[in-house]
C-alpha cells in the first residue's frame, strides 16, 4: 500500500517526467498497467529528481501548505527507497530578465534555491517544525560525511526557523554545539575539486538571513573557506567558493564595522567618497547563468572594502582620467585579500608567491618572474600608479613592477579591481598631479580591443583564431580603427548570440556614438545595454533578451525579440542604407534610453532595475559579420572639483598634519647638487663622503657608520625633510639609511630609516630612543617597521605639539606616507643634532646619494652644510679681533714653570731639539703625559698648537692620541677635545668631540666626527659664543680643517692641557711641539 504522501510525490513524478520527455518514453506503451508506470517512475525518481529538483519546487509551489509540506519532506529526507538526504540546490541568476527565474521566492534565500529551504518555509507556515525536526533525528546516523553534514545542517536549520526573535539572538546551547560539529566536520574534509558543499552553504545562508548573531556564523564561513585559502585553491569549487567566501568577508567585516562604530560617527560611513565610484563586474554568460553573487563593496570612511565577489570585479573613478597624475594608496596583499589598481586596462601587482609579478587586464592575467623576490609584505601594502608623459609604472611597497607606453586617451579608467575570491580593503587614496577629465573619451583607439570582453567567453584580440573578435586599423588612417568580427556561417540556424561588452558601465548621462557597416543578410551589428539588444532590423527596432547561453535556467530562447514600442505606438520602418556605412547614437538619460539611426530618433525606452547599463555590440554570429568604428562616449561624468573636491589630493590620515605643518613660518632648504665647496672639508664620522654632480655620496661596509651631521638650530614645530637616490646594498649583511634628530633636553632621538636586512627583507622602520642622562638608551626603544623596497626618497619627521610623524614618500613620488607616530619632548635641535646617516653590519654594505634637505620650523638658523672652508676664514678673521693673545714658541724656549705644568714626561727642554719633545710609554692602564697651560681664559677664545715629528704606537687594538683638551667650568662638567688618533694600524684620523661627565658619574660622548689624514700639524679649538670649533692642520695644506663642531657653555675655562697617550703596554709614541697660542676677550 502507497501512502498517502508517496501517492503525492508520484503526481509530482508524473508531471516532471512529462515536463522532461519529449514524446512517449520508449519503455512505456499504451496499455501499461498503474504498478508499471509506478515501478519504472520510482526506479527513476533519483536520476530524474535529483537533477529536476527545480521542477520538484515548481510543481510543490502549486500544491497545498500541507501537501507541499508532505512532499518536499519526502523528497529531502531519506525514505524507504533512497537513504540519502536530498540537499541539491541551485544559485539564482543574478539581475535575472523579468520571468525567466522559475523559482517561487518561498524557495530563495540569500540567492539560492533549494528544495530543503521551500520545505523549511512549508514547515513554519504549517505549525510543523517539530515533526520535521523529529523526523530528521530518526534518520540512523550515516558513515558518510555529506549524509552527516546534511542531517546537521537541517538540524541547525530547523532550529533557526524556531527563532522568534527579529533582533540578534543568541542560539541556545544545543544549537551552537549542532553549528560546531557541523563546522568541525567541514574542517575534515578531504580536498576534492568536484565537491559540492550544499549541507554547509544552505545552512550558512539560512543563518545569515535569519536572527542569528553574525559572530555565531564566523567559524562555520571559515571551515569552507579555511581548507582553500591554506591549499591557495582559488577556483576549485567557483559559484560555491564565491558564496562562501564572500559570506566570511561579510561575517567578518560586520563585526569589525559593528567595534568601529563604537568609536567612529556614522558621517565617516556616509561621506565616504567612494560611495560615488561605480561598481562592475567582468559579468558572463558563465558566471550569471550559474548563480555567481553580485559583487558587493563597502566605503567606510576613507577605505573600502571588497565584500563578496562574483567574477573579477572592479569599482571605477566616476570620471574617466587624461593628463600626468600619481594614484597612491594603501591596500591589502596577503593570499584572499589581494587587491590591485588599474588604469588604461591593466593593473600590475605582486604575487602571493612573492617571485612573480601577476600583470592583467579585463580578460586576462599573466605572471611574470620578479628576481629577486619581493620582500615578504605586511598586511597594508603601498601600490603607486603614475602617468607621466605617455609612460604608465606601477608599483609595490615602493618597487617598480611594470612600466609601459600608453595609447593616446586608451581606456581612461581608474579602477580598483579584485579577484572574485579576494576580500582585501584599499584605504587612502589619493591622486595628484595634473590629472584631467576629458567630455568624450575613444572608445577603440588601438589593435587591441583594451576594456572590452566577451560575454560568451569568445576569443578578443588573437590573431591566431578568425573568429576573434579584434580591432583592425583603417585603411584612411592608421589613428582610426575598425571592430570586426567573424560569421560561423557554417553554423546558420543555431541563433549563435554574441556579445563584446565594453566593461566599464553607464552609470550617468551620456551618449555613445558609432558608425556600423551594414549589408543586408551579411553584415550587421546591434546595440546592447547589459542584456537588452536593441535590434535594428529594416522592419524596426526589436528587443532581445541576451541569454546566458548554456547557462541559462528555464525556457528562455536565444531567438527572443520582441518590437520595441509602447503600446498604441506606430511601428516604424528603419532607415538602413544597405552596403554602406550607418551611424547610432545612444543617449541615456537617468532610465531612459533613446536610440538615433543616421540623425533621427528610432526608439525610446526605460531600463529594467536590474540593468547593469555596460554597453554592448551583439549580433547572431551564426548570421552576420561585424564591422564598426568610430566608437565615442560623451559623458556627463562629474568634473575635476566633483570628483577631487577636498578628497584624493592629501592622504586622509595626514590632512590635519600637512595643514598645520604648512604652516610653519620659518623655512630652509639646502640642495647638496648646488654646493660649490670641496667635500673633504664636511665635517663627518666614519666612512667616506664626497660631493657629486648629483649629491652628497655616502658610503658604509664591513661595520661602520658614516654620519653627515647638519649644522641647523630648530626650536618649536619643525618638518624636517632630506631625499636620497640610488639606495645600493650588497647581497649579504645587513645595510641601511637614516635620518636621525637628536632632541638633548628631553633626551631622546627620534629617526626614520630604510633597511635591507641579511635575510633579504627590505624594510622601512621608524624608532624613537628614549635617553639617559649619559645619552645612553634608556629603555627599549619603540620600532614601527613597514615593509618597502624603495631605493629613493624623501625621509620626514613632523613634530606638532608633543607628537612626532614619521613619513616617508618613496622613489620620485611627492605623496607622503604616514609610518608610525610617538609622543616627544618640545626641545630645540641644536646644531649637529640632525644627522644623515648610512651604516652596515654583518659583512654588508650600503651607500646613497643625499640630494637635498629641507626645514619649515618656528624659528630656524644656522646651515645645514656649511662651506668649511668660508666658515674658517670668518674664524680665522674674528681671531684677529680678540683682545688678548699669547704666544709660546717651544723651538725659541722652555715652557714656563709658572704657566706650563709637565705631567709624566718632565725631560728638560733641549734647545737642540728645536721645539720640546714628548713621549709616552704605554701601560697596562690608561695614561698619558701632558702639558697643561695653567692660564683662566673667558669669552671667546682660539687656541692652536703646532707641532712635528709625530709617531703615534698602539698595541692590542688601542687608541693612541695627541690631543688638546679644555674644559668650561659650567655644569655638567664638559671635556671638549680637537686630536688626532691611530685608531688603526697606519690609520690616523683627526677627531673632535666633547665629553659630558653627568651627575651620575657616567660620560656621554658629542661628535667623535673624523677626518683621516696621513699626518698633521697643528691642532686648533676655537669658541664663539657657545659653539666650539675643533680643527686640523693636515701636513702640505696652507689652511686649517675644521673637524667638528658642537655646543656647550660659554663659561670660563682654567686650563688647556696637550696630551700625548700611547695606546697599550710597550707602546712608545712621541711628538715635537713646536708653537702654542692662545687668543681670547679675556685671560
Amino acid at each position: 500500500m502507497i501512502s498517502k504522501a508517496c501517492c503525492r510525490l508520484l503526481l509530482i513524478v508524473v508531471s516532471l517526467f512529462t515536463s522532461l520527455s519529449v514524446g512517449t518514453p520508449r519503455h512505456l506503451h499504451a496499455g501499461s498497467s498503474d504498478e508499471s508506470v509506478r515501478e519504472l517512475l520510482f526506479t527513476r525518481e533519483h536520476d530524474v529528481l535529483s537533477q529536476g529538483f527545480d521542477s520538484v519546487v515548481l510543481q510543490a509551489s502549486k500544491l497545498t501548505p500541507e501537501d507541499r509540506f508532505d512532499v518536499l519532506a519526502d523528497w529531502v529526507l531519506p525514505s524507504e527507497t533512497r537513504s540519502n538526504f536530498r540537499m541539491q540546490s541551485r544559485f539564482v541568476q543574478i539581475s535575472p530578465i523579468a520571468d525567466s527565474e522559475v523559482a517561487p521566492k518561498e524557495s530563495v534565500v540569500e540567492g539560492i534555491t533549494s528544495p530543503a529551504f521551500y520545505l523549511l518555509t512549508s514547515a513554519k507556515e504549517t505549525n510543523r517544525l517539530s515533526e520535521l525536526r523529529r523526523r530528521v533525528h530518526e534518520v540512523p546516523d550515516s558513515s558518510q560525511s555529506d549524509q552527516i553534514r546534511a542531517k546537521l545542517a537541517l538540524l541547525f536549520m530547523i532550529d533557526v526557523a524556531s527563532l522568534t526573535s527579529k533582533s540578534p539572538a543568541t542560539p541556545s546551547q544545543s544549537t551552537s554545539a549542532i553549528l560546531d560539529a557541523l563546522a568541525t566536520l567541514v574542517r575534515k574534509q578531504s580536498p576534492d575539486s568536484n565537491r559540492q558543499d550544499w549541507p554547509e552553504i544552505l545552512a550558512l545562508a539560512y543563518g545569515r538571513q535569519s536572527a542569528l548573531r553574525r559572530s555565531e556564523l564566523v567559524e562555520l564561513a571559515a571551515s569552507i573557506c579555511s581548507p582553500k585559502m591554506e591549499d591557495f585553491e582559488w577556483d576549485s569549487n567557483g559559484v560555491w567558493d564565491v558564496y562562501a567566501f564572500g559570506s566570511l568577508a561579510a561575517l567578518t567585516l560586520s563585526n569589525e564595522t559593528n567595534a568601529m562604530h563604537r568609536s567612529v560617527s556614522s558621517s565617516a560611513f556616509e561621506n565616504s567618497p567612494f560611495r560615488s565610484w561605480q561598481r562592475a563586474s567582468v559579468v558572463s554568460a558563465n558566471s550569471r547563468g550559474n548563480g555567481f553573487a553580485a559583487a558587493t563593496w563597502r566605503p567606510m570612511g576613507y577605505a573600502v572594502h571588497k565584500v563578496s565577489g562574483h567574477n573579477n570585479d572592479y569599482l571605477y573613478l566616476p570620471s574617466p582620467l587624461t593628463g600626468d597624475f600619481e594614484i597612491e594608496c594603501d591596500l591589502t596583499g596577503q593570499p584572499f585579500q589581494e587587491m590591485q589598481v588599474a588604469y588604461a586596462g591593466l593593473f600590475a601587482s605582486h604575487h602571493s608567491s612573492r617571485d612573480q609579478a601577476e600583470i592583467g587586464g579585463i580578460r586576462s592575467q599573466e605572471m611574470l618572474p620578479l628576481d629577486p623576490p619581493m620582500s615578504p609584505p605586511d598586511d597594508w601594502m603601498s601600490c603607486r600608479v603614475s602617468v607621466r608623459d605617455g609612460v604608465c609604472r606601477h608599483f609595490i611597497n615602493g618597487r617598480p613592477i611594470l612600466q609601459r607606453t600608453l595609447v593616446d586617451g586608451q581606456f581612461p579608467w581608474v579602477a580598483l579591481r579584485a579577484h572574485r575570491l579576494s576580500h582585501g580593503g584599499i584605504r587612502n587614496l589619493t591622486i595628484t598631479g595634473s590629472p584631467e577629465i576629458p567630455s568624450s573619451i575613444d572608445m577603440v583607439n588601438s589593435p587591441k580591443l583594451v576594456g572590452w570582453y566577451s560575454y560568451y567567453d569568445e576569443p578578443v584580440d588573437n590573431p591566431n583564431d578568425m573568429f576573434s573578435w579584434r580591432s583592425v586599423a583603417t585603411q584612411e588612417t592608421e589613428a582610426s580603427f575598425e571592430v570586426q568580427h567573424a560569421a560561423r556561417r557554417e553554423l546558420a540556424g543555431s541563433n549563435l548570440e554574441s556579445l563584446l561588452m565594453y566593461h566599464r558601465p553607464m552609470m550617468e548621462h551620456g551618449s555613445i556614438e558609432y558608425e556600423f557597416f551594414y549589408a543586408k543578410g551579411k553584415t550587421a551589428v546591434h546595440p546592447a545595454i547589459d542584456r537588452m539588444a536593441l535590434m535594428l532590423e529594416p522592419d524596426g527596432v526589436k528587443v532581445h533578451w541576451v541569454t546566458d547561453g548554456a547557462h541559462q535556467p528555464g525556457i528562455l530562447s536565444p531567438a527572443n525579440r520582441v518590437f520595441a514600442i509602447k503600446e498604441g505606438q506606430r511601428r516604424p520602418q528603419l532607415d538602413l542604407k544597405d552596403n554602406s556605412w550607418n551611424r547610432v547614437r545612444l543617449e541615456l538619460r537617468g532610465d531612459d534610453v533613446q536610440l538615433h539611426l543616421n540623425g533621427k530618433p528610432i526608439v525610446e525606452r526605460t531600463l529594467e532595475p536590474w540593468n547593469q547599463r555596460q554597453f554592448g555590440l551583439f549580433h547572431f554570429a551564426d548570421e552576420t559579420n561585424v564591422r564598426v568604428r568610430n566608437l565615442r562616449w560623451s559623458g556627463g561624468w562629474p568634473n575635476a572639483d566633483q570628483v577631487f573636491g577636498e578628497n584624493f589630493r592629501v592622504m586622509p590620515n595626514t590632512a590635519e598634519m600637512e595643514q598645520l605643518a604648512s604652516a610653519l613660518p620659518q623655512s630652509y632648504q639646502q640642495d647638496f647638487r648646488k654646493l660649490e665647496f670641496d667635500a673633504s672639508h664636511f665635517i663627518q664620522r666614519g666612512g667616506p663622503i664626497s660631493l657629486e654632480e648629483d649629491g652628497i655620496t655616502m658610503k658604509a661596509s664591513g661595520s661602520q657608520s658614516t654620519d653627515l651631521p647638519l649644522w641647523l638650530e630648530v626650536r618649536g614645530d619643525f618638518d624636517l625633510r632630506a631625499r636620497f637616490e640610488n639606495f645600493q646594498h650588497a647581497d649579504v649583511g645587513d645595510g641601511a639609511l637614516e635620518m636621525l634628530a637628536y632632541l638633548p633636553s628631553d633626551g631622546q632621538k627620534i629617526r626614520v630609516a630604510r633597511h635591507r636586512w641579511d635575510n633579504k627583507e627590505q624594510k622601512l622602520r621608524t624608532r624613537f630612543s628614549p635617553m639617559t642622562d649619559a645619552g645612553h638608551q634608556a629603555q627599549r626603544a619603540r620600532d614601527h617597521w613597514v615593509a618597502n623596497e624603495a631605493t629613493s626618497g624623501v625621509f620626514r619627521m613632523v613634530r606638532l605639539g608633543t607628537t612626532v610623524h614619521y613619513l616617508f614618500a618613496e622613489n620620485d613620488s611627492e605623496t607622503f606616507r604616514l609610518l608610525s607616530t610617538d609622543q616627544v619632548g618640545r626641545g630645540s635641535l641644536n646644531a649637529g643634532g640632525i644627522t644623515l646617516k648610512a651604516f652596515s653590519s654583518k659583512g654588508g654594505s650600503a651607500s646613497t646619494t643625499w640630494t637635498n634637505i629641507s626645514v619649515r620650523a618656528e624659528e630656524i638658523s644656522g646651515v645645514a652644510v656649511p662651506d668649511m672652508q668660508a666658515l674658517r676664514n670668518q674664524l680665522d678673521d674674528s681671531k684677529k679681533l680678540l683682545k688678548k693673545s699669547f704666544v709660546h714658541d717651544f723651538t725659541k724656549a722652555a715652557p714656563d714653570a709658572e704657566m706650563f705644568a709637565r705631567i709624566n714626561d718632565t725631560r728638560p727642554w733641549n734647545e737642540a731639539d728645536d721645539g720640546l719633545r714628548m713621549r709616552d710609554i704605554g701601560t697596562g692602564e690608561w695614561g698619558a703625559s701632558a702639558l697643561v697651560a695653567q692660564m683662566p681664559v673667558e669669552g671667546d677664545f682660539d687656541i692652536r698648537l703646532e707641532f712635528d715629528e709625530l709617531k703615534l704606537s698602539s698595541g692590542n687594538g688601542q687608541q693612541a692620541i695627541l690631543a688638546i683638551e679644555v674644559q668650561p667650568t659650567s655644569e655638567p662638567r664638559t671635556t671638549v677635545n680637537s686630536m688626532l688618533g691611530l685608531n688603526a694600524p697606519g690609520v690616523i684620523q683627526a677627531e673632535g668631540y666633547a665629553r659630558v661627565r653627568m651627575p651620575d658619574g657616567s660620560q656621554w660622548f658629542n661628535g667623535t666626527e673624523r677626518h683621516t689624514v696621513t699626518s698633521a700639524t697643528a691642532l686648533r679649538i676655537a669658541r664663539r659664543g657657545e659653539r666650539f670649533f675643533m680643527m686640523v692642520r693636515a701636513e702640505g695644506e696652507q689652511h686649517d680643517r675644521i673637524v667638528s663642531m658642537s655646543d656647550h657653555s660659554n663659561a670660563p675655562i682654567n686650563g688647556i692641557i696637550m696630551m700625548l697617550h700611547s695606546g697599550g703596554a710597550g707602546s712608545e709614541s712621541s711628538v715635537r711641539l713646536k708653537k702654542f697660542e692662545v687668543h681670547s676677550d679675556e685671560q
